[in-house]
């Protein structure tokens, strides 16, 4: 099952750390795809469902005396579009925000719109925004140690909420 926060950070992460270099900083990256897969099948639909995505992130790095990453500091602005397969019916979703992985202390701050899913002809749906400060270093979801929340932030840290949500909302 899709786990947008999870997949989020994980992806994030990997990315950034993917084209990690020893310049601190670098020019703003633009990450544009789309995938289909059966996300909304676990929610018991027969639909698949196609994520498309235009993302700009920026990111700047801070190294120790060894060379070791220790902190990241990454920008995020992003627009998706979720459509059912079968009959082309879709949601927008938003997101801007900076997100800052401590690697030393183990600790990540999202802070910003988190996401924003709007329906279009009806108005948003969803609004995660504010700020949280977690561990995500200590396994699963479920498992997150939560720091500091502070604004609207429904599905942390279990965001299946926004995936059943998603499919509700483009289902026949």
């Amino acid at each position: 099952m899709l786990n947008k926060r999870s997949l989020t950070v994980v992806l994030l992460l990997g990315l950034i750390l993917a084209a990690a270099s020893p310049a601190l900083a670098g020019p703003p990256d633009r990450l544009q795809g789309s995938v289909v897969f059966p996300a909304c099948h676990a929610f018991g639909y027969d639909f698949d469902l196609r994520v498309d995505w235009d993302i700009k992130l920026q990111a700047t790095y801070e190294y120790d005396s060894e060379g070791n990453l220790v902190l990241e500091t990454t920008h995020v602005e992003g627009d998706y579009i979720y459509t059912n397969v079968n009959n082309d019916k879709y949601i927008l979703g938003h997101e801007a925000e900076t997100i800052e992985a401590d690697y030393v202390n183990e600790v990540v701050s999202q802070t910003g719109m988190v996401l924003m899913l709007r329906v279009p002809g009806e108005g948003v749906v969803l609004r995660e925004v504010g700020r949280i400060i977690f561990n995500p270093f200590v396994g699963p979801p479920e498992d997150w140690i939560l720091y500091f929340e502070a604004g609207s932030h429904p599905t942390f840290p279990d965001s299946s909420q926004i995936d059943a949500m998603i499919c509700d909302l483009v289902a026949d």
